[in-house]
């Protein structure tokens, strides 16, 4: 796997146009570095996803953008919080092969950013695409940064337990296996190796919560922002009620999971070496050699559980394959045109099993399904 954007240290050219992304696991601040920037003139594109319970201050997501990242990660088989190594080259073809999808947004971003010289881009999706990001930024001539939020992942894996249904029926490990995947391959795709140009920037959700001035300052260090390195009173004023202690609902001491395998010493390790990129002067070849060692005992761990439990995974997905009877009453049903009374379409190896065993069936025992049985399903939508 290439990285895909180089440059850490320049400040951006306040001249032209200005696209920062905010990626990151979800559960993991990013949502609160949205609302901390849109004091600071930064604006969310389009309408945004609408505020609930698990998010309560908003998500600072574009509905759009959400749209566009589901559609590729639909056609790569991918799923947001997915735990496979090989998941990372699915959605880079998906997204190559985007091109007039791509190009539409970007369309839209340039007609954004004529009306707002600062767009701020946030979706947990976003960093399976960011090879899609950077040539939307070229497209529009607009300098493109990255910021990358950190949380001690035991408090991640304990909000997402919390708060999101399906993770509930996934198990700690796989969250914990997901952090890692989504962590590391985050970092190394935005790796400053390829002289783009494109800065990025380490914050831990903590350090936002208890010091933004510090956080801001080195924010608008990288961005040229003055706003953000000298705050107006009202900016002070927004930002000093926007964060609160009660953002910050999951606290690490509380949240101490046992994870006393393979899986939670990587956890661990990665946490530590990712936290030392939060000083631009540690993001260098020492602290990269770490990660990828780390990324290569990840990888060797999942293959190996993958091996394991095969068989399980071939007992679920037996147990989801139609018998000749349903085949045939399909077959009546495509025929007559009527598919109202038709069984639930084959979407991403779902059919009709319980939404918390899809977790169990692997991507590549998916694909085996016929592509016969996946079409005619298809036409039932």
């Amino acid at each position: 796997m290439n990285s895909l954007v180089g440059g850490n240290c320049a400040p951006a050219d306040q001249s032209s146009p200005r696209l920062l992304l905010v990626a990151g696991s979800g559960r993991s601040g990013t949502s609160t570095m949205v609302g901390f920037l849109k004091a600071f003139g930064w604006y969310v594109p389009g309408a945004e996803l609408v505020s609930n319970p698990t998010n309560p201050k908003g998500f600072g997501e574009s509905r759009r953008i959400v749209r566009f990242h589901n559609a590729l990660l639909h056609k790569a088989s991918v799923g947001v919080s997915d735990a496979r190594p090989e998941a990372w080259r699915s959605t880079a073809l998906s997204g190559s092969r985007a091109v007039r999808r791509t190009s539409s947004l970007a369309r839209w971003i340039s007609r954004n950013l004529e009306l707002h010289e600062k767009l701020v881009i946030k979706d947990p999706r976003l960093s399976w695409f960011l090879d899609v990001w950077i040539k939307v930024a070229g497209q529009v001539k607009a300098d493109l940064s990255v910021i990358i939020m950190l949380r001690p992942p035991h408090e991640v894996l304990a909000s997402k337990h919390t708060y999101y249904q399906g993770d509930q029926a996934a198990g700690y490990n796989h969250l914990a296996a997901a952090w890692i995947n989504m962590l590391l391959n985050t970092e190394l795709q935005t790796r400053p190796l390829d002289g783009r140009g494109v800065s990025r920037i380490f914050v831990e959700y903590s350090e936002l919560l208890t010091d933004w001035r510090r956080v801001g300052r080195r924010i608008g260090t990288v961005l040229g922002d003055e706003g953000l390195n000298r705050p107006s009173e009202t900016q002070v004023a927004s930002v000093e009620a926007f964060l609160d202690a009660g953002l910050r609902r999951m606290d690490g001491s509380k949240s101490r999971l046992d994870l006393a395998n393979e899986i939670g010493i990587v956890l661990a390790e990665s946490w530590v070496a990712l936290q030392r990129l939060t000083d631009p002067k540690n993001d260098g070849p020492a602290v990269w050699d770490e990660l990828d060692s780390l990324r290569r005992r990840y990888e060797e761990i999942y293959g190996s559980a993958q091996s394991v439990t095969r068989s399980t995974t071939e007992h679920a997905m037996r147990s989801m394959r139609p018998s000749r009877r349903i085949s045939e009453g399909l077959t009546r049903r495509l025929g007559q045109n009527d598919a109202s009374s038709a069984v639930a379409p084959f979407e991403g190896g779902r059919g009709n099993v319980p939404p918390g065993y899809v977790h169990l069936v692997p991507h590549w025992l998916r694909d085996r399904v016929p592509k016969s049985i996946k079409l005619s399903l298809s036409r039932l939508r």
